[in-house]
């Protein structure tokens, strides 16, 4: 697994619940659409990680 951090370069609301969200990371490129990408924060909270699709 490699970890990198990145910061949110737009977030856009497409529908009720239904975001896009374009990150400055380079960990995707070698990746194709279909897969995906786990999500996480650093923050003190319990947030668990997310896997986030590739399009």
């Amino acid at each position: 697994m490699i970890n990198e951090k990145a910061r949110i370069i737009k977030s856009e609301r497409l529908a009720d619940q239904v975001f896009s969200t374009v990150f400055d990371s380079r960990i995707a490129e070698p990746a194709y659409p279909g897969q995906f990408v786990m999500v996480g924060t650093k923050s003190d909270s319990r947030l668990l990680r997310r896997p986030i699709s590739i399009c």
